[in-house]
């Protein structure tokens, strides 16, 4: 009887502790004042829930595990009163990350056009959110006026992603769902200059430029620099480009892509996948400068901006893929870099190029290949295009969670075998991983491996 009475109380012991660790749910302003007093209440993996409402006073969250989630209406607002934070490069961010894994739903940055404001000795860019050293999701969220309030010289970013480490540990970034408008620039990652360092998910966001401008930086919509790798799909990115000027610079980019760890010679980049992105009215809608091995397919690249290089696709590196997208309406589509009348051979050579089965429509030059630079094309079609053949066949589509990597889809007709590894290629949509594998009418059964 004794020993039965003893496991008990431990039993009990136990589902207390259990309890005790359980992740909380905290509210602002219900339960804490600020967004800060509820970070620095939280614990491991806990909640934060934030009331509609404007909230003007900057929040750190350094190494912890937390997730803050919004409501419509909920708006962290830059104001003049906010300064500069310790250790952040002098950089005036709304909400500043570090060492840290946030997960940020349903949140609305504004930054009041007030670039300008924050300008002088040890004072750096406004910035809306700014991780560094930490991972993170963005979700369903919002930014709008990072900017000067008459364009002018004054950098500033909504969103940027940063891990200098040089450890081998990955970091990763989602950034799903989000807005971006009446700002400078857009999403900002940059990473390792001797590893990838992040992985980098950017997916069905809207990123809205405030171009053409005749004054400003190199802005883009999405800018990926050294040590990032990862996938950008499904995005809308329009209106980023200069004009009024003669010189090489300013650029406008809808997307980015190049390696400056070592400027001016440039070094390689991470592996990239650009994928079902719509373009519209950038000046240079994507540049992926020495992006060995990646792939750039089914975007849709409509009009350029006027502007110093309006082009499509501006490609160097060697091996990269440049598969069924769609241009429309411009002067060049796909520039294969070489010697370029520019920039020389500063930004590297487009090398063993695969351009396969794009499409081009109201495309003066279609696909312009410089002095060095060389490819494999086939497929090209111009406009008018012939009707597509439309195949019916049956098929399953299997998917799992975009978190887990590295997996193999293997199938069977036969719980016990023999399995064979899918030659179907897998895509993420909604933030998972999925693969629509042939079944040709036979009974199957598929498993990850």
């Amino acid at each position: 009887m004794k020993n039965l009475l003893s496991v008990a109380i431990l039993a009990f012991a136990l589902a207390g502790t259990t309890l005790s660790l359980r992740a909380a749910d905290l509210r602002v302003p219900a339960d804490y004042p600020t967004i800060q007093a509820a970070v620095e209440a939280a614990q491991t993996s806990d909640t934060i829930h934030i009331a509609p409402g404007v909230y003007t006073g900057q929040v750190q969250i350094i190494s912890k595990t937390l997730t803050l989630i919004g409501q419509p209406g909920t708006i962290l607002r830059a104001t003049e009163q906010m300064a500069s934070l310790p250790g952040w490069r002098g950089h005036v961010p709304i909400m500043a990350i570090q060492s840290s894994e946030v997960t940020v739903r349903g949140l609305t940055f504004e930054g009041e056009r007030l670039a300008g404001h924050f300008v002088g000795p040890g004072v750096g860019n406004l910035v809306g959110m700014y991780f560094r050293e930490s991972s993170g999701t963005v979700e369903n969220c919002a930014f709008y006026g990072f900017r000067e309030s008459t364009p002018g010289p004054e950098g500033t970013d909504p969103l940027v992603f940063l891990r200098f480490a040089v450890d081998a540990t990955e970091v990763k970034f989602r950034v799903v769902g989000s807005t971006f408008a009446d700002n400078y620039g857009g999403i900002f990652c940059l990473g390792s200059a001797t590893h990838q360092s992040i992985n980098v998910t950017v997916e069905n966001n809207t990123i809205v430029g405030l171009g053409p401008l005749t004054t400003g930086l190199n802005y883009a919509g999405i800018e990926i620099r050294e040590g990032v790798g990862g996938r950008i799909a499904g995005n809308t990115i329009s209106g980023y480009s200069y004009v009024g000027t003669a010189a090489a610079f300013p650029i406008g980019f809808g997307i980015v892509a190049a390696n400056e760890a070592n400027s001016p010679a440039f070094g390689i980049l991470q592996h990239l996948e650009i994928e079902g992105n719509t373009l519209r009215d950038n000046q240079a809608h994507i540049a992926l400068i020495k992006g060995d091995g990646s792939v750039v397919r089914n975007n849709r690249f409509q009009g350029t901006a006027p502007g110093i290089i309006p082009v499509g696709l501006a490609v160097t590196g060697e091996r990269v893929t440049i598969a069924n997208n769609q241009f429309e309406g411009m002067k060049e589509g796909i520039r294969l870099v070489g010697n370029d009348p520019t920039f020389g051979t500063i930004l590297g050579k487009a090398v063993d190029a695969q351009v396969t089965s794009n499409r081009f429509c109201g495309v003066t030059t279609p696909v312009t290949v410089q002095p060095l630079a060389n490819a494999t094309e086939a497929g090209t079609l111009l406009c008018p295009f012939p009707s597509p053949t439309l195949a019916i066949a049956p098929a399953v589509l299997l998917s799992w969670p975009g978190e887990d990597d590295g997996w193999t889809v293997e199938s069977a007709t036969s719980v016990d075998g023999p399995w064979a590894a899918s030659d179907a290629t897998p895509f993420m949509q909604y933030g998972r991983h999925s693969i629509a594998v042939p079944t040709d009418g036979e009974r199957r059964f598929f498993r990850l491996r």
